[in-house]
């Protein structure tokens, strides 16, 4: 596997780890900093992790993850999505929670979650190599840096996009976690 091939399987696995930093950047109000190397560092190390799991795992699982992964990142990345919304829906329009940032969507466990879900199209990837070649350590190592650099930036991008636009922001994080897997969805059942 060439380099370029490497970067750009991690560029396209990392797509959904880029735009649900950006839902979840939207959610941060104070500490970006920690909360952008924490999602950078659970997002990327998860995009690193999946490829090897997949590729350690071969062909004889892929028939039977492949059959039901997209249906749980769907199902995973729609009930955050939907909680995220319902939260700020709530919160624009309960006056006394206005300023309380949502510490439970940012909480370590629903950021793991989240991190998980938008990597299992990784996992996948790692099976369909492990077919055609016997050394992924590159592409394994350039996604996860990739997708370390672009959640990060995403974290940032989200804040920066939040503080524009307000509370409302975090319904369209919401909508774009349902939309990351409606995508991944829509890809499996329509391949």
């Amino acid at each position: 596997m060439t380099f370029f091939t490497a970067l750009a399987v991690a560029v396209g696995l990392a797509a959904d780890a880029f735009a649900a930093s950006v839902s979840r950047g939207c959610l941060i109000r104070e500490r970006v900093g920690m909360y952008a190397l924490l999602m950078a560092v659970l997002f990327g190390g998860f995009q690193a992790l999946m490829p090897f799991i997949g590729w350690q795992l071969g062909a004889p699982a892929h028939a039977v993850i492949e059959a039901w992964d997209h249906w749980v990142a769907f199902g995973i990345l729609f009930a955050i999505g939907a909680k995220t919304i319902h939260e700020g829906w709530v919160g624009e329009h309960d006056d006394e929670d206005a300023d309380t940032p949502p510490s439970k969507q940012l909480a370590l466990a629903a950021l793991v979650v989240t991190a998980i879900a938008t990597s299992i199209d990784a996992l996948a990837a790692g099976f369909g190599f492990a077919l055609v070649t016997d050394d992924l350590w590159l592409m394994i190592v350039v996604t996860g840096v990739v997708t370390f650099a672009l959640s990060w930036i995403g974290v940032h991008l989200g804040c920066r996009i939040s503080e524009m636009v307000g509370r409302r922001m975090e319904m369209v994080g919401g909508l774009i976690l349902i939309l990351i897997g409606a995508n991944i969805l829509y890809q499996h059942l329509s391949a």
